[in-house]
């Protein structure tokens, strides 16, 4: 299943999920995705839970590819988010200079990520968004990374890489990877 606000060289809308004292749950080929394809702009993804699970392969995203355009932000309000074998991103090509697309998460409680799955801001060749989880008066009580990733990255020539913030009172990594860099 797929809910999506995409085009392709226009401006693409926004998707809002609000389910403030329930749970959002993405399985198997499920997206949520704010997307534009041939160098438009993409809106973004807003998400206000208790609890988000994202599993088997399902995908939470922004991007805008093959070319200059600018996606929006993921933004994700909850307590508890589990994320196996599940993606969130934020990303575009040669966009984001002006404007690039960050992931948000707040009001953590926990984040585990485990089997493959990955939190990433990217760009290819312009300016990469920034990780942020939880704010800095307000930690996560635990955040844990089990074969899995969070990064802002550039994966091309001339591109730029965002910043990973993560205000956690414990952070487990195995075989975990925290990154942001230019390659």
């Amino acid at each position: 299943s797929e809910i999506s606000a995409s085009t392709e060289s226009g401006t693409g809308g926004n998707i809002a999920v609000e389910a403030s004292g329930g749970t959002v749950a993405l399985s198997g080929n499920s997206r949520l995705a704010a997307e534009a394809t041939k160098s438009g702009n993409a809106g973004g993804v807003r998400i206000n839970t208790q609890q988000l699970s994202i599993e088997q392969g399902a995908q939470v995203a922004a991007s805008s590819q093959k070319g200059s355009g600018t996606a929006g932000d993921v933004d994700i309000t909850a307590s508890t988010v589990t994320l196996n074998n599940g993606e969130i991103t934020a990303e575009t090509d040669a966009g984001g200079t002006g404007n690039p697309a960050n992931i948000t998460l707040r009001n953590l409680n926990s984040l585990n990520l485990s089997n493959n799955s990955s939190i990433s801001a990217s760009t290819q060749t312009g300016q990469a968004g920034s990780v942020n989880l939880n704010q800095r008066e307000n930690p996560a009580a635990s955040v844990t990374l089990n074969n899995s990733s969070i990064s802002a990255q550039a994966t091309g020539d001339g591109g730029n890489a965002g910043d990973v913030t993560i205000n956690a009172e414990t952070l487990f990594l195995n075989n975990g990877e925290i990154t942001a860099e230019t390659r």
